[in-house]
């Protein structure tokens, strides 16, 4: 059952600034000859001044601050479309962080000076967890 409910609403579309990069074809060009002028013209950049986004954005992270998970349900909501049920992490997402933190830790103590990749640790600890998975299943 997901905690998440998705909620269509229509959206105004971003403010763009009439240019869409769809594909640029620099084949044949040095790095020395790919100048600002020349790239200027082909590469769109959006028309957004920094300090305006970050005013826009001030009061949001205020009121986040000051109301806590409710505001960031609120926030959700009005960006995203999600109606979040809570902010609560399942037990599984922590659960899995904390393994894939264990097998690093024993990927770097382990082997001595050398480090083991934290992909064979997770193997080494997942497969025989899957396995017994596995076997439960098919009883």
């Amino acid at each position: 059952m997901s905690t998440m409910r998705t909620r269509r609403r229509l959206r105004r579309p971003a403010p763009y600034t009439g240019r869409v990069l769809s594909r640029i074809d620099l084949r044949g060009s040095s790095a020395a000859q790919l100048t600002r002028e020349k790239l200027a013209p082909v590469l769109p950049r959006a028309e957004l001044d920094v300090e305006a986004a970050i005013e826009k954005v001030r009061p949001i992270c205020a009121d986040v601050r000051q109301r806590g998970a409710a505001a960031v349900r609120e926030y959700t909501l009005r960006f995203d479309g999600v109606d979040l049920a809570t902010t609560r992490v399942p037990a599984a997402a922590l659960a899995g962080g904390t393994l894939l933190c264990l097998a690093d830790l024993i990927g770097r103590t382990v082997a001595g000076p050398r480090e083991l990749p934290v992909g064979a640790v997770m193997a080494l600890i997942g497969a025989p967890v899957f396995i017994v998975l596995l076997r439960r299943q098919t009883r």
